[in-house]
Formats: structure tokens, C-alpha cells, sequence
């Protein structure tokens, strides 16, 4: 009996430390109405699968498409969104989401870009040439995360300017707090050419913070964790169901 017990015991300690792990774990969403999404940068793909976070297909947007997702890349829209896409999308920011909108150099994308973030009422727009800067500190993606890299310089190339909000390098990254979420511009991908994203330098350490850092504006309930799978909340209930039958029989 005891014996049990304590198998019991252990395989609860070891779903606790999986489940803790799953809630943890963020979902990227790309859009199909962009040129450029998260998909077309493999190594930066490899590194967030590498920390057990999904990065799905490029989809359209909606209300039950977006629950799940922790970030929402638009990269290089090609066109802008419709009322109801604007309407889901400003739903889920308010609520905890972030959106990311990046252009690239020669202002590719800046326009239905703009026209998405107007139609949101968002203060960032994209214009002109970005100039590079150290990253801010006091904000999540640069000392909220897992990594302290305020005072670092991000890798570029050519890019688009963003203005508005809260300039985080130079004017190449902005953010503004929407609702309890964030809506980001990036006037450059930091994904594809010859970008390599990886937790050893600071491109990649800004994708990771970007998707894993947890700030105070934040609910405290976050709307963004990835729900319990059924198969082991049922394994779970299962198993609080034997040490029941088991403490009956001991009793009896």
C-alpha cells in the first residue's frame, strides 16, 4: 500500500512539473496576409521549438484562432485587415495579447502596416530610415525576461522607422501598452537574411523575452496560457481516483 502511495506520489510530482512547464509555454501566431511572417526565419523557428514554444502556420485571423496564441506576428502585410479581423485582434491585445507588426527596409509593408495600426488606434506607424540604438531598459523585452540585454546594440540591416509609443532601439523597435496588452513595431524582421537567432546573442535573446517574459501589467490570470491538455487532466483525476479506492480499502 505504501508502496503505491508513493508511486502515486511520484508521478503527481512529475505532471506537476510537466504541467508547470506547458503553462509556460507561448504560441506564436503568423498571418496569411503577410509577405514575411515568423515562418520564414528557420532559425529563429528552431530556437523557440528548441524552449517548447509552438510556432503555427501562417492563418488568418479570428476570435477562436487567436485564444491560443500568446504573440500574433503580422509580418509585411500586404494588405490591411477587415472590421471584424481589427475587431477580434483588438479584443484579444486588450486582453493580455501582444501583437508584433514588422516592416522592412524601403518601407515594404509600412503602408497596409499603418493602415492595420490606424485602424486599431494604435500611435505606432512606420516611416522613413530606422536608425539603430542600444536597447532601453525598464521594459519587459529588454530586463523582464529571461535575459538582461538593455544597453545592447540589435544586429540590422536597412530598415523602416517606427514612431510612437515608447522607442526601445533607436528607431527600429517601438511598443505601446494596449489594454492589459502590447502592440510592437519592428522596422526591420531580425529573422531571415543572415540573422542568426539564438540564446547566445541578443537578437534571439529579444525573441525569447518577447514571448517569455511575464510583466505586472499583465491580469493576474493569464488569458494566454496554454490550457491543461484533457488526456492528462483525466490521467490526473484518475489517479486521485485509485488513492481514494485504495484509502477505502486500507479502511475497511
Amino acid at each position: 500500500m505504501n508502496r503505491f502511495f508513493k508511486s502515486a506520489a511520484s508521478l503527481a510530482a512529475l505532471l506537476t512539473v510537466g504541467l508547470a512547464s506547458a503553462a509556460n509555454a507561448a504560441v506564436i501566431g503568423n498571418w496569411d496576409g503577410s509577405n514575411r511572417s515568423w515562418n520564414n526565419g528557420s532559425t529563429l523557428v528552431a530556437l523557440m521549438q528548441s524552449r517548447g514554444h509552438t510556432v503555427e502556420a501562417n492563418g488568418g485571423i479570428s476570435a477562436a484562432g487567436l485564444a491560443g496564441d500568446t504573440l500574433f506576428v503580422i509580418g509585411e502585410a500586404t494588405r490591411a485587415t477587415t472590421a471584424q479581423e481589427t475587431a477580434d485582434l483588438s479584443a484579444w491585445i486588450s486582453g493580455g495579447g501582444r501583437l508584433l507588426v514588422t516592416v522592412d527596409s524601403s518601407n515594404n509593408g509600412a503602408s497596409a502596416g499603418n493602415a492595420i495600426l490606424s485602424s486599431l488606434g494604435s500611435s505606432l506607424s512606420f516611416g522613413g530610415s530606422a536608425v539603430n540604438g542600444p536597447l532601453q531598459t525598464g521594459n519587459f523585452l529588454t530586463d523582464g525576461g529571461p535575459f538582461s540585454i538593455a544597453g545592447s546594440t540589435l544586429v540590422t540591416t536597412a530598415g523602416t522607422g517606427v514612431s510612437g509609443g515608447s522607442a526601445l532601439a533607436g528607431s527600429y523597435v517601438a511598443v505601446e501598452t494596449f489594454g492589459s496588452g502590447f502592440i510592437f513595431g519592428f522596422g526591420d524582421h531580425f529573422t531571415h537574411n543572415y540573422f542568426n537567432n539564438s540564446a547566445s546573442n541578443v537578437n534571439g535573446q529579444m525573441h525569447i523575452n518577447l514571448v517569455e517574459s511575464v510583466t505586472v501589467d499583465q491580469p493576474p490570470t493569464n488569458p494566454n496560457a496554454v490550457p491543461i491538455p484533457p488526456s492528462i487532466a483525466l490521467l490526473g483525476a484518475a489517479i486521485a481516483g485509485a488513492g481514494i479506492i485504495a484509502r477505502k480499502k486500507a479502511t475497511a
